[in-house]
């Protein structure tokens, strides 16, 4: 059923929250960065004696290492911040300024990881794509590293026709007319390698590969009656807008609402508005987000364990807006004006359109199986597989046997013991489930006091890419083994 509407929390509770994801962010990716860097090295140490990328690696080390020496000098500050749930203003203010002297330059670092050796993803990733769009074999989909400006986007020429290389190139714009796209390559983040979460917004990519094989969003926008002449213009941009919302509905149906995690936090970690997601090609990011909302209520889908990011989300855009000039600010709420009263009315022809794709929809029996593999993420185990039965029915059934019981009686009661393989799907909600509710308590772990322990949350975020990595791949196997060619 989905869930009741909550009291909305202060300001300042609010601000505290948004400061604890965003202390997350800036520990995950020095840790991941690190990771990175640590493996290109051996790659470089085994491959050559000397080679001109040993500097670059050191050069780049040494720049993390500052990083994680002002979170270690405002130990006292931060672990302070974190155990108070009623911090005052300048706590607030103090934790802030040390999060963006670390977010903003280790994201440009991030963009600089693509001057290094290409490592390839990792297998996984194909698994729980082919396990969610229902392709058995080869996926007919590539997926390739790379930096925060070209991931996330569906094809090298959706990057290449984007107005920031235009603008950037402008020699670009005459060179693609009459340019055929074609190939389905999905843009990852070099920090996401490892990471299965993140992985959820690759089902939004895949679902331009729907789109532009079958021409939904063209077909949605073509049968609209507008009150009033439209422009060519304007019809290619809502053409773009009504893409985005189907892939953003693709894929809420396939994973539910981990779904919307990952594109939150990418927004979440900018300093503000002025290169956010919304242009010509993409509408604003509340929008997509309230409208798939919906869609998950109107499919009886439980946003349950997500909705407290959800609104600190929205409390974290509305604060960017504020900032913005009177100009600005009116241009974006004025974009987000038009692409809600543009795109609300086409929700249910959209979701009627994906309901038409016979896709794997993940359901509220998916939501509660997510929540008992979160338990076993939590006692530190994969949650590759489940039971039909939870352990008290196949208790019960199994002392209900007695003596004379027939044999297809004890055969039924054991049978309840078998373990099926669980949806990727419900592996990556359940890692979502466990990790937002676990990683306030490590940030604690992380900061004792007036000690600093910067590789304990590194330790964490490992263990839980470790348990990911290898559910997806025992689910796999164990699909594999299940099928009939298996």
């Amino acid at each position: 059923m989905p869930d009741a509407p909550k009291h909305r929390r202060t300001s300042s509770d609010l601000e505290r929250r948004r400061l604890l994801y965003l202390l997350s962010e800036a520990l995950e990716k020095l840790s991941r960065l690190q990771r990175i860097l640590e493996r290109q090295r051996s790659f470089v140490e085994a491959e050559y004696r000397r080679s001109e990328y040993t500097d670059d690696i050191d050069t780049l080390v040494n720049a993390l290492a500052s990083f994680r020496s002002l979170l270690i000098q405002n130990r006292a500050r931060i672990g302070s911040f974190l155990r108070n749930e009623n911090p005052t203003e300048p706590q607030l203010k103090a934790v802030n300024g040390v999060v963006r002297k670390i977010v903003d330059p280790v994201l440009k670092i991030h963009e600089l990881l693509v001057l290094l050796p290409r490592e390839s993803a990792e297998p996984q990733v194909f698994f729980m794509l082919a396990d969610c769009f229902r392709k058995r074999g080869r996926l007919p989909a590539s997926v390739i590293l790379t930096n925060l400006l070209s991931s996330y986007e569906y094809r090298v020429e959706d990057i290449l026709r984007a107005e920031m290389s235009q603008q950037e190139l402008p020699d670009l714009k005459a060179a693609l007319r009459g340019f055929k796209p074609g190939g389905s390559v999905l843009g990852l983040a070099f920090a996401d390698r490892d990471n299965p979460l993140a992985w959820a917004i690759l089902a939004h990519e895949y679902g331009h590969s729907i789109d532009d094989t079958r021409k939904i969003a063209h077909g949605i926008v073509r049968r609209v009656r507008f009150s009033r002449q439209i422009t060519d213009d304007n019809r290619r941009k809502l053409v773009r807008w009504v893409a985005e919302l189907f892939c953003d509905f693709v894929a809420a149906r396939v994973l539910g609402p981990a779904s919307l995690i990952p594109i939150l936090f990418v927004e979440m970690a900018r300093s503000t508005l002025a290169r956010s997601s919304e242009s010509p090609t993409h509408p604003p990011t509340p929008v997509r987000l309230r409208l798939t909302r919906k869609y998950l209520a109107d499919l009886h889908l439980s946003t349950s364990g997500f909705e407290d990011l959800f609104e600190v989300y929205e409390f974290d855009y509305e604060k960017k807006l504020r900032a913005l000039g009177a100009a600005e600010r009116k241009r974006k709420e004025d974009v987000r004006t038009l692409a809600d009263g543009l795109l609300a009315p086409l929700g249910a022809k959209i979701a009627s359109e994906v309901s038409s794709l016979r896709l794997r929809r993940f359901d509220e029996d998916n939501a509660d199986r997510a929540r008992t593999l979160q338990a076993k993420l939590e006692a530190g185990l994969p949650a590759s597989c489940h039971r039909r039965s939870s352990n008290d029915e196949i208790l019960t059934k199994l002392a209900s046997l007695k003596d004379k019981s027939s044999t297809r009686a004890v055969y039924a009661a054991l049978e309840e013991l078998n373990e099926l393989p669980a949806a990727s799907s419900e592996i990556i909600a359940a890692g979502w489930l466990y990790k937002l509710s676990s990683f306030g308590g490590r940030l604690l772990q992380t900061f004792p006091g007036r000690a600093a322990k910067l590789d304990l949350y590194g330790e964490y975020l490992e263990r839980v890419d470790a348990l990911l990595l290898k559910s997806l791949e025992l689910a796999a196997v164990h699909n594999e083994i299940n099928s009939p060619t298996g």
